[in-house]
């Protein structure tokens, strides 16, 4: 069983008599639709032919607003969609194996409602906007699926940039379903899994990854983009991983031509939400490709509406960089201490080795042709012989923080260690004793300034199973089989120009001593996305707030029964806001979804002339706000 996805419960599927086979078909009147699109969409996504798709209009016939123009159904649009989800039951393995099925798969209602995905539905939510999606739960799939129903453009006054949601009847079947992002309860991003049964699997190379890149929003159909300078569309690509960083750039077509799309929201898997300052145009992004999470990456643009002629002159556009320098690595490729020539192996003594300290008992330095990296990079081996018995080692290393409050990623690569002895039995041409255990390591960074564990990481890789031979034959190796591995940070913030209380970064070798080696380690570093619009500010310190932060929350003072309503404090802190911890709250007790400084909830239908005060605090940077909007209700009692 795989720790992360969970077990496969039994419980989990649809009746027998409602599975989709080739001959199996609905037990309700399909003749009035059986030619129409939606239909043979949903035959393609629906892990059940008991949800009745002819009770869409009349499960919708007391939808509170009116539904005025029918259901929608998804057109042409393919973009890839989301949906995130938690808890134990149904777990990510009973996902990947059967897909998202309803809460009541047999004849199961088609309303939408405002939480859509209520017990006696039939539908399963999804959305094409990954920052929203993964509000819900520490499990983020991507999806890859035709069809379904439009819900913001089929309820009426539906803010149609919120949630970006299609419904899908009958839920989505699993071979829909490229993968699933993985984070722990504190937003710590570490893993990507890719779905077996994914319908358009193909095989991964190594050396490259999948860039997962789309446009949402109401201004999405207008933007395409290009990638160092190719353009590319919508949707799941491969690129080669490579030291430069990737320039993404997003453009529209205006009046004028083609010019670049600004930004107001950009989402990066690890980093999380990006929002743009009003001020800001930022139409382009530069992309390390050493951010992937198991050869994935996800990244989504969302344009703010277009400049006219009227609005004052756009500001020079920028590019929003990822970089190294706020939180930087000394000696990331292991060579500040020299290089090691030919396929030579170096050992290292514990103590002082450049800018890393080498623990007891010792570890060892691999060239990058014996470590077969693929580049100049070196390699350390988290490994120590004393006499012939392996023993494992660690390293580590103190990491200074520049000023700012920053969302980081710390990516690094690992493989196996290409010693013939420490290699599955049989394999290569070593015929001496072998140490064929799985080779296991821990990685941790701690905060020194707040004396806390930030990230506790425990991989274990296996051991290497293929051998290469040099040029001229003299040398057998094996392959390290190199993969990218990033762990997303939580937020690091810092008050001093260089913060002296630093950060431990460690790499630990978790083997037993004589059972297994220990594995390489090579190109470490920290990306970091920081906000120039960090202010010095201490919690509870009583300053006045910086006239560069705006004060309030946008949204209507009052509504109507049922009407959606949003709460938008994004002006409050720009592009920081997605950097810190948001907290709402509201009294009266009242149902709603955030995402960072955005509050959505639906007007209640029950009582009259209530008011509903809604608070909002990010109590790092000493900010409160709130927002009181009176309901006209009407009474159903």
């Amino acid at each position: 069983m795989d720790d992360d996805l969970g077990i496969i419960h039994d419980t989990y599927g649809v009746p027998g008599h409602c599975l989709p086979t080739p001959t199996n078909l609905p037990n309700w009147d399909t003749s009035d639709i059986v030619n129409k699109q939606f239909y043979k969409d949903w035959l393609k996504t629906t892990t059940s032919l008991c949800v009745n798709l002819t009770n869409a209009e009349i499960d919708n016939e007391n939808y509170v607003p009116a539904i005025e123009n029918g259901i929608v159904w998804r057109g042409t649009d393919d973009r890839v969609l989301f949906r995130a989800s938690g808890g134990n039951f149904p777990s990510a393995a009973d996902v990947l194996d059967k897909g998202f099925i309803p809460f009541e798969p047999d004849d199961g209602s088609l309303a939408l409602q405002p939480e859509v995905g209520d017990k006696a539905s039939g539908l399963t939510s999804t959305s094409y906007n990954a920052g929203i999606a993964s509000m819900f739960g520490k499990h983020l799939y991507v999806l890859n699926a035709p069809g379904g129903i439009d819900v913001d453009l089929t309820v009426s006054n539906r803010p149609a940039d919120w949630e970006d949601e299609i419904a899908f009847p009958g839920g989505v079947d699993s071979r829909l379903l490229h993968g699933v992002l993985i984070h722990d309860k504190d937003k710590v991003v570490y893993r990507y899994i890719t779905n077996p049964k994914y319908r358009l699997a193909r095989e991964e190379r190594e050396g490259y990854f999948n860039l997962n890149l789309s446009s949402t929003g109401i201004y999405h159909d207008q933007t395409k983009f290009t990638v160092d300078g190719e353009a590319v569309g919508n949707g799941i690509q491969r690129f080669k991983t490579s030291d430069a960083p990737l320039k993404l750039e997003a453009w529209r077509q205006g009046p004028e031509g083609t010019v670049a799309a600004d930004a107001s929201r950009i989402y990066i898997s690890g980093i999380g939400n990006f929002w743009a300052e009003p001020n800001e145009d930022i139409s382009c992004i530069y992309i390390p490709s050493q951010m992937q999470i198991d050869q994935n990456m996800i990244v989504q643009f969302i344009p703010r509406e277009p400049k006219t002629a009227t609005r004052k002159p756009p500001a020079p556009h920028s590019c929003l960089r990822l970089d190294s320098e706020k939180m930087r690595v000394l000696d990331p490729q292991f060579t500040e201490d020299g290089r090691v020539t030919d396929y030579f192996y170096r050992p290292l003594s514990p103590g002082k080795v450049a800018q890393w300290t080498v623990h007891a008992p010792g570890a060892g330095l691999y060239s990058s042709v014996g470590a077969n990296t693929g580049s100049n990079a070196q390699a350390i081996h988290l490994n120590a012989f004393i006499g012939t018995d392996s023993h494992p080692s660690a390293i580590s290393q103190k990491v200074l923080v520049g000023k700012g409050r920053r969302k980081s990623v710390l990516t690094f690569r690992a493989g196996n260690n290409p010693a013939l002895n420490c290699t599955k039995a049989g394999v290569g041409p070593w015929t001496g004793e072998r140490m064929a255990g799985s080779q296991s390591f821990k990685v941790a960074v701690f905060d020194n300034g707040k004396s806390e564990l930030l990230v506790e990481k425990d991989y274990a890789i296996g051991t290497a199973t293929k051998h290469h031979i040099d040029a001229d034959g003299r040398h057998s190796r094996m392959d390290p089989d190199w993969k990218y591995y990033t762990i997303a940070m939580p937020l690091i913030g810092r008050d001093g120009p260089l913060d002296q209380n630093s950060l431990d970064l460690s790499f630990t070798s978790t083997g037993k001593a004589g059972e297994t080696c220990g594995p390489l380690i090579s190109d470490v570093q920290f990306f970091s996305l920081s906000s120039p619009y960090y202010r010095d500010i201490k919690q509870n310190s009583g300053a006045p707030r910086s006239a560069d932060f705006a004060a309030g929350i946008k949204g209507p003072l009052m509504a109507k029964a049922a009407q959606p309503i949003v709460l938008d404090a994004t002006q409050v802190l720009g592009s920081v806001s997605d950097a810190v911890q948001w907290k709402w709250s509201v009294e009266p007790a009242l149902r709603f979804k955030s995402s960072g400084p955005r509050l959505q909830f639906f007007a209640p239908t029950l009582g009259v002339g209530q008011d509903y005060r809604f608070t909002l605090k990010a109590e790092e940077l000493d900010i409160t706000e709130t927002h009181t909007v009176h309901v006209q209700g009407t009474s159903k009692e």
